[in-house]
């Protein structure tokens, strides 16, 4: 497998496992109490979440959470797609171009097909606690946060 398929395989991974999650969280979990998984660390909790991240966003008028939610998403996910095939790129950096874009596509597929994204994990670690969220948002975030730390001038040793 060449580094350019696993990388479409990265994403077709991703995007399929988020798909999943949130198909068995919105058949099981709706009109249900959350479940504890363990007390206080993980829960198991259905959100129909119409704004993006912690619901940013859920109360802006319709045009503009399409306009920001759908319509710019869709163009950086274009734009994502071709950093990640552009030969100046390097192997780390698509990877955590595919691992973003798996997330992205299956978030912006919710939105597409539901108006809304489906969440449904909760994490909590004594005062500190997430938000709701799904696997999609865990690929995103992981992601970004790889390509922050590749770019970081520390770890670049072009920068004086």
């Amino acid at each position: 497998m060449t580094k350019n398929q696993f990388n479409y395989f990265l994403v077709a991974l991703i995007f399929i496992l988020d798909q999943s999650t949130k198909f068995l969280a919105r058949k099981y979990l709706e009109a249900r109490e959350p479940i504890e998984i363990w007390t206080g660390h993980i829960r198991l909790q259905l959100v129909h979440n119409t704004g993006a991240f912690l619901s940013m966003g859920a109360e802006w008028p319709g045009y503009l959470r399409w306009t920001v939610l759908i319509a710019f998403v869709f163009f950086f996910l274009f734009f994502l797609w071709r950093l990640m095939i552009k030969e100046s790129s390097t192997p780390k950096q698509k990877t955590c171009y595919a691992i973003v874009l798996g997330g992205g596509l299956g978030n912006l597929l919710d939105r597409l097909l539901m108006g809304e994204v489906t969440d449904f994990l909760w994490l909590g670690a004594g005062p500190v606690q997430t938000g709701v969220f799904n696997l999609a948002d865990v690929a995103i975030l992981f992601g970004i946060l790889v390509l922050l730390l590749e770019v970081h001038p520390k770890n670049n040793k072009d920068v004086v």
